[in-house]
């Protein structure tokens, strides 16, 4: 069978399990506050509000993209459900790429045919989060910067960049991405022992160009909204929201003569903690220990040089 029909029918019944799974359990669908402020501000630019998307908390790009779809469809949950079913499926393709381009197209096809109906990627399309959207990005991504890797185009370190600019615009945590991305074409340079020539280090300033040029002006409006130099406004509400949540529980205490403040510190140590337990839960769910074991499986596929 040729390529694009098998990346066509593996898109198709991605789709069309998301949208039967939806047909089944739809009265079972709860939006959430975080759903709701995001379609909040998704109505306010449909409404013309150019400006009313932007937001310290919650970044943009996901109710632009709601708000797009809400001036066509006049429905508060429907945009985000179509949003997150086509993102859902195109992630199963992506899925097929990636795996091709490092195994084969056998192993890309089985790839692929778990993603369509693995669970916890179809209940995610359910939570009408930002979780699909942002999954598209990194997928896309690892793709191209795998691709740039090998071929060391600077269109792909470009595309690179833009896809993690467009991860942070979706999810503010996905701005260490890049750092990681420099680490790794840093390391092949290195491998390479021409890093100190200048034209070696362009593909690194063309994939920072590309995420720079759409992170930067949300960075520029987070400066002009708080005050301070962030890459979001959750950490700072959410330190301040334990605070409040400690004072309601705990006596008030007189804090310690101390440039340092203790109380900061020690929030800040147990939301790293508590997110980090959070990650360990999650992680099986993302990588399962079988899927785990035929990723190693396949790194001994063929003889290493």
């Amino acid at each position: 069978m040729k390529e694009w029909k098998i990346v066509f029918w593996l898109t198709a019944a991605a789709v069309g399990f998301r949208f039967l799974h939806y047909l089944i359990f739809a009265g079972e669908i709860v939006v959430g506050p975080d759903q709701i402020q995001n379609i909040t501000l998704a109505r306010r630019f449909a409404g013309g509000d150019l400006y009313g998307v932007l937001d310290v908390y919650w970044t943009p790009l996901y109710p632009i993209l709601i708000g797009t779809l809400t001036y066509f469809i006049n429905s508060l949950v429907t945009p985000s459900l179509i949003i997150s079913i086509v993102a859902g499926g195109l992630a199963v393709p992506l899925t097929y790429f990636l795996v091709k381009q490092s195994y084969g197209q056998r192993e890309a096809v089985i790839a692929a045919v778990i993603a369509v109906f693995y669970p916890h990627l179809i209940n995610s399309v359910f939570l009408l989060g930002t979780e699909n959207i942002y999954l598209l990005w990194v997928i896309g991504a690892v793709f191209i910067g795998w691709k740039a890797l090998k071929t060391d185009f600077s269109r792909d370190y470009l595309l690179t960049g833009i896809l993690l600019g467009l991860a942070y615009l979706t999810r503010p945590e996905a701005f260490g991405y890049p750092l990681f991305f420099v680490l790794l074409f840093t390391g092949k340079k290195l491998r390479q022992k021409n890093l100190p020539a200048r034209r070696s280090l362009t593909p690194i300033f063309v994939l920072l160009l590309g995420f720079a040029v759409l992170a930067a002006p949300y960075i520029f409006y987070l400066r002009s909204a708080t005050g301070s130099w962030t890459i979001s406004g959750k950490s700072e509400i959410n330190t301040i929201a334990a605070e409040y949540s400690e004072e309601d529980v705990q006596p008030e205490t007189v804090a310690p003569p101390t440039g340092l403040n203790l109380k900061k510190c020690r929030v800040l140590i147990e939301s790293f903690f508590i997110n980090l337990i959070i990650i360990h839960k999650g992680f099986p769910y993302l990588l399962p220990v079988f899927l785990l074991m035929l990723v190693a499986l396949g790194l001994f596929g063929e003889n290493w040089n």
